[in-house]
């Protein structure tokens, strides 16, 4: 079924096994103007056997993104909600972004992640 998105993405681990993706969503039904109907999503989903507070669940938060190059990204309306992939035991949290912030990450990799202030990670590279 032709839903009018087209994605792409890729997953990317960190050293306590959690899984970030990248995603790009193109809307497909707007044609003429393809930069207003391109959106970047970070989605970072998390092992835990704790269960969200409704107020964290209903509030908007942040990613902190720590560059190899020592710098630091603060991207905001992040949400999260508890067991996102219908596993169990779960948390995961998404903020959209935008294309400039993907090239540059090429160029500069990401080391730390922070969610929320609740939940921290490391990535190798």
């Amino acid at each position: 079924k032709d839903t009018g998105v087209e994605t792409k993405g890729a997953i990317i681990n960190s050293k306590d096994f959690y899984s970030l993706l990248v995603q790009k969503r193109i809307s497909t039904r707007n044609k003429e103007n393809i930069n207003d109907s391109t959106h970047y999503i970070f989605f970072l989903n998390a092992a835990s056997n704790y269960m969200l507070s409704d107020s964290l669940l209903n509030s908007k938060g942040i990613f902190e993104l720590f560059l190899l190059s020592g710098k630091q990204i603060t991207i905001e309306n992040a949400t999260c909600e508890y067991d996102p992939m219908g596993f169990g035991a779960s948390v995961g949290f998404t903020v959209k972004t935008n294309e400039s912030l993907i090239l540059e990450l090429m160029n500069d990799p990401i080391v730390k992640l922070s969610v929320f202030n609740i939940l921290e990670t490391e990535f190798a590279f």
